[in-house]
C-alpha cells in the first residue's frame, strides 16, 4: 500500500515536472515569435534606409529648378520644384529639424544602418540562447515522458 501512495506521488511529481516544462516551451517559442517579428521590422527599416540612399545619390544628379513628384501620402503626390539640391532639412528628434548637406545626411544614415546591424546581432544572438534552452527543455520533457 506504501509502494502504491509512493508512486503515486511519483507520477504527480513527473506529471507536474512535464506541465512546467511544457510552459516553458511555450514561452521559449513565444519569445523566439517576438524575436522573429523585431528582426522582421528591423530588416524593413534597414531596407528603407538603403531606399532612401539610393535616392539621396539621385537627388545629388537632379539640376536646380527641376519639377519632381512629392509624396504627400502613400500613392498620393504633389508636383514641386527643387530649388537647393545640395542642402536638406533632417528631423534629429525631439521635433528638432536640422539642414545637411546629402553627404551628410547619407551619414546620418550610415550610423543608423549600423545600428540596426547591431541591434539584429544582438537579437539573433538573443533567439539563439532561447533556442539552445528550448532544446534543454525539449530534451527533459522527452526524459519526463519516457519514466
Amino acid at each position: 500500500m506504501k509502494e502504491n501512495v509512493k508512486e503515486k506521488k511519483t507520477e504527480h511529481i513527473d506529471q507536474k515536472q512535464f506541465q512546467q516544462k511544457y510552459m516553458e516551451i511555450q514561452i521559449c517559442s513565444a519569445q523566439i515569435k517576438e524575436i522573429q517579428k523585431q528582426l522582421q521590422a528591423l530588416e524593413n527599416q534597414f531596407s528603407e534606409i538603403i531606399s532612401i540612399k539610393e535616392s539621396l545619390d539621385e537627388m545629388s544628379r537632379i539640376s536646380h529648378g527641376t519639377e519632381i513628384l512629392v509624396p504627400v501620402s502613400s500613392g498620393i503626390f504633389a508636383t514641386a520644384e527643387i530649388k537647393n539640391t545640395s542642402n536638406l532639412l533632417v528631423n534629429v528628434g525631439g521635433g528638432v529639424i536640422v539642414e545637411k548637406n546629402i553627404e551628410q545626411t547619407k551619414q546620418l544614415l550610415d550610423r543608423q544602418l549600423d545600428e540596426i546591424m547591431h541591434i539584429k546581432s544582438q537579437l539573433s544572438s538573443e533567439a539563439g540562447k532561447i533556442s539552445q534552452r528550448a532544446q534543454v527543455i525539449e530534451q527533459d520533457l522527452v526524459s519526463l515522458a519516457k519514466s
